[in-house]
């Protein structure tokens, strides 16, 4: 009897112990999952920042190409005034559809990351 109620004694100690561990490790996921959400979070900020940049420099650029056309036909100096111009355009464009193509990457992201959150979830 007593050599029983010490085994009994050892498997609670044991399982007290198993069950300390396991709430040591969901209070830690629990803060991982929520620094996650803090990330995916900024992330969403940037994604609309970068957003509002490529509207705002996608005009620029509209407004740049439509100086352009409507330069087209002064003088020779300000012919190769306007071919610069085009230049400046041609290389903002190419960076406005760079931060579309990082948008799109971020929106990416931050799904991919939404649905590992998710699965985190009781």
């Amino acid at each position: 009897m007593k050599e029983l109620a010490q085994q009994t004694a050892q498997a609670t100690e044991q399982i007290t112990d198993r069950i300390t561990a396991i709430q040591a490790i969901s209070g830690s996921a629990a803060s991982s999952i929520a620094e996650i959400g803090q990330v995916i979070a900024t992330i969403g900020d940037y994604t609309t920042q970068i957003a509002a940049a490529v509207e705002e420099q996608t005009a620029t650029t509209q407004e740049m190409s439509r100086g352009v056309s409507d330069a087209a036909g002064s003088t020779e100096r300000v012919s190769e005034a306007i071919s610069e111009v085009a230049d400046v355009a041609e290389k903002a464009s190419a960076n406005a559809r760079d931060a579309q193509s990082a948008v799109a990457d971020l929106q990416r992201l931050a799904g991919d990351m939404t649905a590992l959150v998710n699965t985190f979830r009781y």
